[in-house]
């Protein structure tokens, strides 16, 4: 005969529910419903612990695993009924012994909602404490208790000064304490073999003698009837090694005048180990900080950052492109960043004499470059994890100083304001840089004096061609006006060629004199071409001289370049002739072309000569100073013509090309 088990389920009071192998309701009684308030044809085919929003301190699979390895599990279990409610019922789950799939577990669950809160309250409490991933001890203090009696009844004045100041009671004291549980935690931290060792007898092996007095507070603090009492101290494990803790003692209310004592330890070793290394690199970055030779200030931009969010809100999706496009608004940046500390470095760099004088504002320090702030603000809103350029910061007597600056910008969300700035002092390397620039213009013009020197022939030929034609001109104009009916039409046309004869020997002597005038650099858009072109006219007797043939390859409509012209054209003249006197000694086509084109980064100048190039030894050491492969030569042309294209942010490069030498001139586009 079969057995009903739905039936006969619904005969007992208790909540009796079979699930399936995972886990689905198959079995649901009349006690179920009564307990959780959800009916039969609701529960069956759902996920039990689903369905009762199941949960239990120790977590429902340790409830699993121990019902797969015992067979069975006893204990309570929150669980949420139809209504919302949260209820504790007292569960007891059994695997069926040869259960199909179909009812692979049996569950009863009794009702204990109508149970006293006290009881629940317990329930809660021995979850919490075998649970937790703290060291709880429950301690018995009975015997305690009565010794400190025992001294109110002694008349002792003042109890809580002699449990301070009496060690000897205090060491009594600690061997008084029993040990009335403990949780798997403490058997652990401790390095106890079990519960049952820690269980045996008192807890005096864990108090080391320097720790006792925490004890001994512990007791003042029951006497004075605090609630609870805390402080950091040293534990000894069983095997003897230290432990740094935080200990925590508390009397509930409703255990007081019973002698429990419930005990909190948890292990700070980890932490004061690691707040011990944070304490020593927080000193080793002071130390850094303040010894470094490099000007640092700690900037806090919090408050930068606060109006950033303010624009943010107010739907300014872009600040970055906020900050570059709105003027008005640097104003802000240099108001709001605040200067809070500065090393030693950076009180010499800006004239203070304590870091007092610098916290505040920064805006005082960048009135000769506050662009700077505006650029690097925009690299902090672009990401960038740091920005650095040569600008000038003031000093706090007004004077400027030239600095190179670089802000590192912390990417921690809790510190996004906290930066720091470094400055360093570059006046020197400065003024030696415009000393160096000052030489170097010197050089280039002696070397322009020079080249004038070796072109004499030429730019006399030159200058004598206009002035032999104007003495022509001028000859045959007095003749026409000497005739007895003279050629006012003749003489007009002599006189013009005249003047234009005068301006074009005018234009010869304006270039030479540019080549030969010593003056500051003056770098402005030009075309490249057009200085091209007045270089070859100062070279021109020089290649019909030496019989070389000049051929320009100009490309149409290049951009300017941003090039002081004289010196350029200095480039041009020199490589020009080194070129003319490469090809002036070869037999055969005597060939000067040159070029110039776009390139990926800029416009490029091709000088090529029919010579016989250069030899593969030299081709290393042709701008090294003083090298020179002609007799005569003080090997400082090329050198010079380097230093002129670097100034200019460009480069220049020598190889041989298919008949002669081939030397490139790259030049950034204005």
């Amino acid at each position: 005969m079969a057995i009903d088990l739905a039936a006969m389920g619904d005969l007992v009071p208790d909540s009796i529910i079979g699930t399936d192998a995972d886990g689905l309701i198959r079995l649901w009684n009349l006690g179920a419903t009564r307990l959780y308030g959800w009916r039969e044809e609701q529960a069956l085919g759902t996920r039990l612990d689903d369905l009762l929003a199941s949960h239990h301190p120790a977590g429902l699979p340790g409830i699993r695993e121990e019902l797969h390895r015992a067979g069975e599990w006893c204990g309570e279990m929150f669980r949420r009924t139809a209504d919302g409610r949260e209820i504790c019922a007292r569960i007891r789950r059994q695997v069926r012994p040869g259960g199909n799939a179909a009812l692979a577990m049996l569950e009863w669950g009794r009702d204990v909602g109508e149970v006293s809160a006290s009881e629940t309250a317990a329930h809660r409490y021995t979850n919490v404490f075998h649970a937790m991933a703290v060291s709880f001890w429950e301690l018995d203090f009975g015997d305690v208790r009565k010794a400190i009696g025992a001294l109110n009844a002694a008349s002792v004045h003042d109890v809580a000064e002699r449990l301070r100041s009496d060690r000897a009671f205090i060491d009594g004291a600690i061997t008084m304490v029993r040990v009335v549980d403990v949780n798997d935690t403490t058997v652990e931290l401790f390095g106890a073999p079990s519960r049952a060792a820690v269980l045996s007898g008192p807890m005096d092996w864990a108090w080391p003698v320097e720790s006792r007095h925490i004890f001994a507070e512990s007791l003042v603090a029951a006497v004075q009837r605090r609630d609870r009492y805390s402080a950091e101290t040293t534990f000894l494990r069983m095997d003897g090694s230290r432990m740094d803790a935080l200990f925590t003692v508390c009397w509930p209310a409703d255990h007081k005048g019973q002698g429990t004592v419930l005990v909190g330890v948890i292990d700070m070793t980890q932490q004061k180990r690691a707040f011990a290394e944070l304490e020593a690199s927080e000193r080793r970055y002071r130390d850094l900080f303040q010894h470094i030779p490099v000007a640092l200030v700690h900037l806090d931009l919090s408050p930068l950052f606060e109006r950033l969010e303010v624009l943010r809100q107010e739907g300014i999706p872009d600040l970055a492109t906020y900050v570059e496009q709105t003027p008005d608004f640097l104003d802000e940046v240099l108001r709001l960043p605040l200067i809070e500390d500065a090393n030693a470095e950076a009180l010499r760099l800006f004239g203070a004499g304590d870091p007092a004088e610098l916290r505040g504002p920064i805006g005082w320090g960048w009135r000769e470059g506050p662009e700077t702030i505006r650029r690097s603000l925009t690299a902090r809103l672009r990401g960038a994890g740091r920005y650095s350029e040569e600008t000038r910061v003031m000093r706090r007597d007004g004077t400027a100083v030239d600095v190179l600056y670089t802000i590192s910008f912390s990417q921690s969300p809790t510190e996004r304001g906290i930066n720091v700035a470094g400055f360093v002092d570059i006046s020197e390397q400065r003024r030696a840089e415009t000393r160096l620039q000052q030489m170097q213009a010197e050089f280039a013009h002696a070397a322009r004096v020079s080249t004038m020197g070796e072109l004499t022939a030429s730019i006399a030929h030159e200058v004598n061609q206009p002035l032999a034609a104007i003495r022509a001109y001028g000859e045959a104009s007095l003749r026409w006006m000497q005739r007895l009916s003279p050629d006012l039409a003749e003489v007009a046309m002599l006189t013009r060629n005249i003047v234009a004869d005068a301006q074009r020997a005018s234009e010869i002597i304006a270039r030479i004199r540019g080549m030969a005038l010593k003056r500051d650099p003056d770098p402005c858009p030009v075309s490249l071409n057009d200085v091209v072109e007045e270089a070859l006219l100062i070279v021109r007797h020089e290649s019909l001289d030496k019989r070389v043939t000049v051929r320009t390859r100009l490309a149409l409509a290049l951009p300017p370049v941003l090039a002081d012209r004289v010196q350029v054209q200095q480039v041009v003249v020199n490589l020009a002739v080194n070129a003319i006197q490469a090809t002036a000694g070869i037999n055969g086509e005597r060939v000067l072309t040159v070029t110039t084109q776009r390139s990926t980064d800029g416009i490029e100048l091709v000088i090529e000569d029919s010579g016989g190039g250069i030899a593969p030894g030299h081709i290393d050491q042709l701008f090294s100073g003083f090298f020179t492969t002609k007799e005569d030569g003080m090997g400082m042309g090329l050198p010079i013509c380097r230093s002129i294209v670097q100034a200019h942010g460009g480069r220049i490069s020598a190889a041989n090309g298919v008949a002669g030498a081939r030397f490139v001139v790259t030049l950034p586009a204005a």
